[in-house]
């Protein structure tokens, strides 16, 4: 191989382009993709199956909180009519304790009567204020603005 050669095969190098492409691909994974596929899919299925149960709950616990909320507000204003007949039976019995018609001790039950209708309109409140707290609360409602007098 003289130097023309040489110098041929040199400057063939230089002016030829070519492009190297390597390429790998795992052809048997021994079922690793499928299992994890199958896993994903399964996970997909459960987190599917939470959010049902999980939505079911909250609108479980809504309407639990409403008939609560219900059942208190009809329980207050039983209340309330109860003590405005105690009102009316101490009035009663006071008439009739002026006249001469009914004892200390008649007026003194209806003053009783009275006293613990009250108590029930307080005990009724109470209960209809927790029962707009669980419903909030059912809700996410914030309790200082629901207790704060914005809503």
């Amino acid at each position: 191989m003289g130097w023309s050669t040489c110098a041929t095969v040199f400057y063939l190098h230089q002016t030829n382009s070519f492009a190297a492409v390597v390429l790998k691909a795992q052809l048997f994974d021994g079922g690793q993709a499928a299992s994890r596929s199958k896993a994903l899919r399964l996970q997909a299925e459960a987190t599917s199956f939470q959010l049902e149960a999980t939505s079911r709950a909250v609108e479980r616990e809504i309407s639990v909180a409403e008939a609560k909320e219900m059942a208190a507000q009809k329980a207050l204003s039983a209340a309330v009519q109860a003590a405005a007949f105690a009102e009316e039976e101490v009035r009663l019995e006071s008439l009739r304790h002026a006249q001469g018609l009914a004892t200390t001790r008649d007026l003194l039950s209806a003053q009783e009567h009275l006293a613990e209708a009250r108590a029930a309109i307080a005990k009724a409140q109470a209960a209809w204020l927790s029962a707009l707290g669980e419903k909030a609360a059912a809700y996410g409602e914030d309790f200082l603005r629901v207790f704060g007098g914005e809503v």
